[in-house]
């Protein structure tokens, strides 16, 4: 059986926990009669649930199993005790049925929850520290500001491009400026439509816009401080030595990661990461499918997007990477960045489609990721030891 599946073995009390918003069922099921008891708790009152399931007539010890969903880790936090252990599940691994899909509701599902769990059917989701969180947490309210900083300023351009007005400066050796800089800002301020409509319309774009490039620079700021003061400020600063690898994807790479111990080898990091190729496969015929897409996709899409820029990019600097790097991790990031172009052209060389080189170049580039960040936070450990 795989280590991240939930074993009942030595348990007395199998919790299948249906975990919502504002409500939550559990399912006690007894494991030596097979006994069951169901309960609905509404408001989520984590005290009195943990209390329901600390009783005795539930021979401990027990284990508690809930999806991995809006609830987040808490109740794997709150409810978890010393003879109880609740562990979220993941829910694109639970077996299905027509009976589950056809006779859902939450008493059933807790009592799903529960059997599954008696067999050994159901894997487990690693449970991330406060602070580990905390960084996750942060990279997605990042993203978020991104997509809006990217949409307040498209708005601005459509609405100019509406009235025939476009930026066209050019740098005195003839290339076009780039737009949103400080010759683009005067530029912007400057323009009357004409119109008193479409001028009071302009202004409230220009204003969104403001905003969202002053709220995405300030958790910008916020980002780099967690950064710096993490217990992965190590890891975060070696993966910036890889060609191609920026701030934003190595501090995103390690937030997700939390933990660089719990991945055994490269085959399992490329699988989390949904490099991994689908398969379709029955008897004597093997058929590989196009990648799972399973796990993170906005890890996914900044792998791929790093593994571009890899392999158009100078080889990595000092200036690239942060004065406080070990020079052994600095030395180990420029080979796996020469090979990984490596890899790249071989690719190509062999005719390849450049998508799907590129594909296979993000996912040695996240294997190369998980072993630079496992030696720089070993190395991190071992010189404050």
């Amino acid at each position: 059986m795989d280590k991240t599946n939930i074993s009942t073995a030595g348990m007395g009390t199998a919790f299948g926990i249906d975990s919502h918003s504002r409500t939550t069922t559990i399912c006690a099921l007894v494991l030596e009669t097979g006994e069951m008891q169901v309960r609905t708790f509404r408001g989520n009152p984590y005290a009195e649930m943990k209390a329901w399931m600390a009783q005795e007539r539930f021979p401990k010890p027990a284990i508690g199993v809930y999806e991995a969903g809006c609830t987040g880790f808490v109740p794997a936090r709150l409810l978890s005790t010393e003879d109880v252990e609740v562990v979220p599940i993941a829910a694109s691994k639970m077996p299905t049925s027509a009976d589950s899909r056809t006779r859902k509701n939450d008493r059933n599902d807790s009592m799903r929850l529960a059997r599954h769990a008696r067999a050994g059917e159901l894997s487990r989701v690693w449970v991330p520290t406060e602070e580990v969180e905390g960084l996750r947490d942060a990279v997605h309210a990042l993203e978020d500001l991104k997509q809006q900083q990217t949409s307040a300023r498209q708005r601005v351009l459509a609405l100019l491009c509406r009235h025939g007005i476009v930026w066209e400066e050019r740098t005195p050796g003839g290339k076009m400026k780039k737009p949103w800089g400080g010759d683009f800002w005067k530029w912007l301020r400057a323009i009357d439509l004409g119109n008193p409509g479409s001028q009071a319309a302009l202004l409230a774009c220009i204003r969104a816009a403001e905003s969202a490039d002053e709220q995405y620079a300030a958790m910008f700021e916020r980002v780099h401080s967690l950064a710096s003061s993490c217990t992965l400020a190590p890891a975060i600063e070696a993966l910036q030595c890889l060609k191609g690898v920026g701030f934003i994807c190595a501090f995103a790479f390690c937030a997700g990661m939390g933990d660089f111990s719990r991945f055994c080898s490269g085959r399992k990091v490329t699988s989390w990461l949904g490099f991994a190729p689908s398969e379709s496969s029955s008897a004597d015929s093997r058929r590989l499918g196009g990648i799972s897409r399973c796990g993170s996709r906005l890890l996914r899409t900044m792998l791929t997007e790093c593994a571009w820029s890899a392999v158009r990019s100078r080889p990595a600097s000092s200036k690239r990477c942060p004065a406080s790097v070990d020079p052994h991790i600095r030395e180990r990031a420029r080979l796996l960045s020469e090979r990984l172009c490596t890899r790249r052209r071989l690719l190509l060389e062999r005719g390849v489609a450049p998508c799907k080189a590129n594909a296979a170049t993000a996912a040695e580039l996240g294997r190369f990721m998980l072993f630079l960040g496992q030696e720089a936070q070993e190395r991190a450990s071992a010189a404050a030891a």
